[in-house]
């Protein structure tokens, strides 16, 4: 499906529609679509990514993470979603470094304090989790 094919944000909001649908392969689609008229849309990635994630399409998803996080360096919660891709993944020392990053930049995001506690606990420092 294309809409206004030279646009990109009729394809992020139908993407942002399909994403809260769960209806992942649509909504990443749209936002395959969306990234190629506009690759430098962080956002964009971000939810390509989080759709990727939605159909266990991990490798993808770090991917599309990556590059929303290069885009916007500071996107805590790119940082942060790629750290639940990571516990997936059971890379749980990389989940933590994405965690860590989340709170160096906003120590008051919650999401951040409990998957970094969760990533410490499968590596076997529940000191460490317990603080988090």
């Amino acid at each position: 499906m294309i809409l206004l094919p030279n646009h990109a944000e009729p394809l992020d909001e139908l993407g942002l529609s399909y994403l809260k649908l769960k209806k992942y392969p649509k909504a990443i689609a749209a936002y395959r679509q969306s990234v190629q008229l506009r690759p430098e849309n962080a956002v964009a990635h971000y939810r390509l990514g989080w759709s990727r994630s939605g159909l266990a399409q991990y490798a993808e998803a770090i991917l599309s993470f990556n590059e929303a996080v290069r885009l916007r360096p500071n996107y805590v919660e790119a940082y942060s979603e790629r750290g639940y891709v990571y516990r997936n993944l059971k890379r749980n020392q990389e989940a933590a470094e994405a965690y860590q990053r989340v709170i160096a930049i906003d120590p008051k995001f919650a999401p951040a304090h409990h998957g970094l506690g969760l990533s410490y606990e499968a590596l076997g420092d529940t000191a460490a989790a317990k603080e988090q």
